[in-house]
C-alpha cells in the first residue's frame, strides 16, 4: 500500500511543509508592546502569590521530576534500538528513515497546539495522558510488524512527549519566580537525562540476561510509564491562581 503513495513523495511533502512553517514563523508580526504590557500585568498579579506559596510554603510539586525520570527510563532505551526493530519487518531504508524522522517533526507541529489548549485546570490530566501514551507506545512497538503500525506508534510516542513536557514546563513557569525558575528547569532536565542513563544501563542488563531478545527486554520496561502515571495521580498538586 505504501507504494501507492510513494514514501519519497511523503517525505518531500513533510520537508516542504516544515520549511514553509519556518518561513511563516520568521515573517509573522508580533505586537511586542502588548506582550510586554501583558507580562507586566501578570507579574503584578501573580508574583506575590507565587512567591508566598512557593518560596515560603514550599508547595512546588516535586513529583514532576519522578514522572520525567521513570518515563525516560523506559522509553529512551527502546527508541535507541527502534531502527533495529523496524529493520526486522521493513526492507525499505527510506521508509525506516521516514519513520524515525516523523517523531521530532510531529512534535514541531503539535507542541504549539497543546500549549495553546493547556490551562491551570488540565495540566495534571495532560501529564497523566502523556505518560499513558508512552505506556501504549511501548506495547505498540512490541506488536508492530509493518510500516503503518510503526507509524501509528511513532506518532503516539511523539504526542506523548509533547503532552507531558509542555505540561511540565508550563507548570514550572506558573509556579516559579525569576530566582528559582532556572533551578526548577535544571532539575527537570536532569531528571530526563538521569532516567535515560539509568534506563539504558537497565535495558542493557536485560538484553544480557535474555540473550539479546529485544521483545522480552522491552516487556519489562512497560511498568515504568505506569509508575509515572501513579506518581502524578497521587502526588501531583497544582496551586491554582486567579487568571485576569
Amino acid at each position: 500500500m505504501i507504494d501507492a503513495f510513494r514514501i519519497e513523495n511523503l517525505f518531500l511533502f513533510t520537508l516542504i511543509t516544515f520549511l514553509s512553517s519556518i518561513i511563516f514563523n520568521v515573517v509573522i508580526r508580533e505586537n511586542r508592546q502588548l506582550i510586554l504590557d501583558t507580562n507586566t500585568k501578570l507579574s503584578e498579579n501573580i508574583y506575590k502569590e507565587v512567591t508566598n506559596n512557593i518560596l515560603l510554603k514550599d508547595n512546588f510539586s516535586k513529583s514532576i521530576y519522578f514522572g520525567l525520570f521513570f518515563r525516560n527510563f523506559a522509553i529512551i532505551p527502546i527508541l535507541n534500538i527502534i531502527v533495529i526493530l523496524m529493520g526486522f519487518y521493513i526492507p525499505n531504508n527510506t521508509e525506516i528513515a521516514f519513520l524515525v524522522g516523523i517523531n521530532p517533526l510531529f512534535q514541531f507541529f503539535i507542541m504549539p497546539f497543546i500549549g495553546k489548549k493547556l490551562n491551570q485546570k488540565n495540566i495534571k490530566m495532560v501529564m497523566i495522558l502523556g505518560y499513558a501514551l508512552s505506556f501504549i507506545a511501548i506495547i505498540g512497538y512490541i506488536i508492530s510488524v509493518d510500516f503503518w503500525s510503526f507509524l501509528v506508534f511513532q506518532v503516539l510516542v511523539s504526542l506523548s512527549y509533547s503532552m507531558f513536557w509542555i505540561a511540565t514546563t508550563v507548570y514550572i513557569a506558573q509556579n516559579s519566580t525569576p530566582n528559582n525558575k532556572g533551578r526548577f528547569m535544571g532539575y527537570a532536565t536532569s531528571s530526563i537525562f538521569a532516567g535515560t542513563t539509568t534506563g539504558g544501563l537497565f535495558f542493557s542488563l536485560l538484553l544480557a540476561i535474555f540473550n539479546s531478545n529485544y521483545y522480552i527486554s522491552m516487556s519489562f520496561m512497560i511498568i515504568f510509564p505506569i509508575i509515572s502515571m501513579i506518581v502524578i495521580s497521587l502526588k501531583f498538586k497544582h496551586q491554582l491562581y486567579e487568571e485576569n
